[in-house]
């Protein structure tokens, strides 16, 4: 991994716990979210009206690959509010963070990519997985099923299963758009990114929308109480935080070998958001969980060096 992905992920590690902790404290449902992904995706339009003559050049499996990217952001982003309105943002943070590390590389490995995983960092992801299952204890040894199948575990694997799929799907579009027979020399790395990033804003919002409305089930097992006001500002606030955050993420993903480097790496941002949970919030299980995310930096360490 070279030192560019290395600080734009750091970055955006930072302010990817901030948006998190933002959002539990605005009580996320499905209509925080829209407003958020609605007001980010304003803000970045102009960058599809700027780049308008270059989108005929994008390959008919890019279009798809968005489309498909679209649907794993709005079913991440409909896990995490669930998670975040069943559960701790000390818990439900670093779940639905990690599991996505051991997802993409069993998928690297399954696509024929392997090869590019070291042993190390492989070792390293695992690490942080297993840390992950000593977060819902209050001690040691309190290990308990309850703890773990309920709907804060059932939402923060969905929104973990929405970052494998979405992280996948980027890092296979971006690598076509990259390429100089596509697009030639005329954007930079960083004007495809965030290209494609404001492209994607728009089927996100697409399948949010469809999920809203359709009401299905399996991402609102829980009616949200209406009574309550989606606040204007503030949502739209997370919202340009979002996509500035994972715009450096796509940004770093050319300077990586493997995708997953950059879904494990960025994994650096769970101390930040289980502090956040546990001193700010007032979150039980301090000790236990602060310990459990130090064996997660101890292996993203491990991947970072491998």
């Amino acid at each position: 991994m070279s030192a560019a992905a290395v600080v734009l992920i750091l970055i955006s590690a930072f302010m990817h716990a901030g948006w998190n902790f933002f959002s539990k404290r605005l009580y996320p449902t499905s209509e925080v979210y829209m407003v958020a992904l609605t007001g980010g995706a304003v803000i970045l339009l102009p960058l599809i009206l700027i780049h308008w003559s270059a989108l005929h050049m994008f390959p008919l499996r890019v279009w798809l690959l968005l489309l498909g990217a679209g649907f794993f952001q709005a079913l991440y982003f409909s896990g995490l509010a669930g998670a975040y309105r069943h559960g701790d943002l000390s818990i439900a943070y670093p779940v639905a963070r990690t599991l996505p590390v051991l997802l993409v590389l069993i998928l690297s490995y399954i696509l024929g990519r392997g090869n590019q995983i070291s042993l190390q960092a492989a070792a390293g992801s695992v690490i942080v997985v297993i840390a992950a299952f000593f977060l819902p204890m209050r001690y040691f040894g309190e290990f308990r099923l309850r703890n773990y199948l309920n709907l804060t575990s059932l939402f923060a694997f969905m929104a973990a299963f929405g970052t494998m799929g979405y992280s996948v799907l980027d890092d296979a579009a971006l690598q076509l758009l990259r390429a100089p027979e596509v697009l030639g020399s005329s954007q930079s790395v960083l004007e495809i990114s965030y290209l494609y990033l404001a492209l994607e804003a728009v089927t996100t919002i697409l399948w949010m929308v469809l999920f809203f409305f359709l009401d299905v089930k399996l991402l609102s097992a829980d009616s949200p109480d209406r009574s309550r006001t989606t606040p204007l500002l503030p949502s739209v606030l997370m919202g340009l935080m979002i996509y500035v955050t994972y715009g450096l993420v796509l940004v770093s993903m050319a300077y990586v070998a493997d995708v997953s480097y950059v879904v494990a790496f960025r994994q650096v941002s769970l101390p930040i958001g289980v502090l956040l949970g546990l001193l700010i919030l007032g979150e039980p299980g301090g000790w236990l969980r602060f310990s459990a995310v130090l064996i997660m930096v101890a292996g993203l360490i491990l991947i970072a060096t491998g």
